[in-house]
């Protein structure tokens, strides 16, 4: 595939992509400083000892936003607006922790150029974030 994208016909059920991140603290602080997410939960140690994770963990918004990169990016990439994106957390993830993200075109509506992804999101082999998005492609330039 070329950087300039995917075209919508060249789109088909089933495919998928990926990508590994491996969240660092410089990360999850930009991340803070970008949203105004400050919760100490993600930014102090002493903190989050006392929490049942006993480590700061990683905003959940970071892990959606690897979805959103990964969508507009890789599949379908270039051309790609996000309509929607429904996640669901199922587990936590520590500061330093590689996060595998998936996503997987479930549909595809040529009428509307939209187009339907699964999306989930693993660390240490365990599902953390499932969810779906809906993204409207655009026609290429």
């Amino acid at each position: 595939m070329e950087k300039t994208g995917w075209k919508l016909s060249q789109l088909s059920v089933g495919m998928s992509a990926s990508s590994t991140r491996t969240p660092t603290d410089n990360a999850v602080w930009a991340f803070a400083d970008a949203s105004g997410d400050h919760n100490l939960i993600h930014l102090d140690q002493s903190y989050a000892e006392k929490t049942p994770f006993k480590k700061c963990i990683v905003h959940g918004a970071l892990l959606g936003s690897y979805m959103s990169a990964l969508i507009g990016t890789e599949l379908p990439g270039l051309g790609t607006v996000l309509v929607s994106l429904c996640l669901k957390f199922r587990g936590a993830v520590i500061i330093g922790t590689q996060v595998v993200t998936r996503v997987e075109i479930k549909s595809i509506d040529t009428r509307r150029s939209f187009v339907k992804l699964s999306c989930t999101s693993s660390a240490e082999g365990k599902t953390v974030v499932k969810g779906e998005a809906l993204v409207m492609f655009l026609p290429q330039q």
